[in-house]
């Protein structure tokens, strides 16, 4: 387990691994033969969880794992009910699940996004039209 932060640039180098967890979210990355592998898995034992394998036309050195909003649209509530009054003004802070995003820092090129958090899948508008 790394004691280091998630975000920011990740050196890999040949062989090595390393591994974050983040609420129930447990992330390795690890480099062979210049490929990234990557493997995530909430709430289990990530030992059982395949690898994915990211494969450039150049040796990854290190990547950039950056925070990220979801993929999709999100619905948030207060805890409290609050009016704003006519010509009043109010700044207003939401909590947002965050998403890893993997980078290549050769290319910029996004090698997985992950979601810190499992999202409940909603349907919006009619069930016969969407």
């Amino acid at each position: 387990m790394s004691d280091s932060p998630i975000w920011g640039k990740q050196p890999l180098s040949d062989g090595s691994s390393s591994r974050f967890s983040v609420q129930d979210l447990d992330l390795e990355l690890s480099s062979k033969d210049g490929e990234v592998w990557w493997r995530a898995i909430r709430g289990g034992d990530l030992e059982s969880e395949s690898w994915t394998r990211w494969v450039s036309g150049t040796r990854q050195s290190e990547v950039d794992i950056l925070p990220s909003l979801p993929d999709r649209p999100m619905v948030v509530e207060p805890e409290v009910p609050f009016h704003i009054a006519p010509r009043g003004r109010a700044d207003v802070f939401v909590l947002l699940p965050v998403w890893a995003r993997i980078v290549s820092t050769g290319g910029g090129d996004l090698i997985a996004e992950v979601p810190l958090e499992a999202l409940v899948e909603t349907w919006w508008g009619e069930p016969t039209s969407g």
